[in-house]
């Protein structure tokens, strides 16, 4: 395992995943990247695409930190998909051995029944995929 995939939304959830994957990555010598999916229907709303600056602003930032504060090789990735999250995580899984997100667990019924974001992304993923509980 030497390059770990981390999608984040920048929740405190995704935060508590990124903590925990930047240190796997400091004890296995691994690379780790941060990773945001935004909706193409997001960039269609005019008023959408100053947002998309600041989103890889923060993106780009969270990245040094975590480079800086865990002493390890982090990059990061934004792509705009059409595609659910987990199909569109599932595209950049080539480059990557592991896939660390986080999960606050679901918000409601719905979400309960269908597993919410986390279990489509492990259905559709060919890697094993690490889920960090919020708490």
């Amino acid at each position: 395992m030497k390059r770990i995939l981390c999608p984040t939304d920048f929740s405190p959830a995704a935060d508590n995943a990124i903590a925990f994957a930047a240190k796997l990555a400091q004890t296995t010598g691994s690379t780790l990247t941060l990773l945001h999916i935004g909706s193409i229907f997001d960039i269609l709303d005019v008023n959408f695409k100053p947002s998309l600056t600041l989103i890889r602003d923060e993106l780009e930032l969270q990245s040094l930190q975590v480079s800086r504060t865990f002493k390890i090789s982090c990059d990061s990735d934004m792509r705009i998909s059409y595609q659910q999250l987990g199909h569109a995580i599932k595209e950049c899984e080539p480059d990557y051995d592991l896939v660390v997100i986080g999960t606050s667990g679901p918000d409601d019924l719905l979400a309960l029944i269908s597993g919410g974001h986390a279990y489509p992304i492990i259905r559709a993923s060919a890697l094993p995929v690490l889920l960090i509980p919020e708490g």
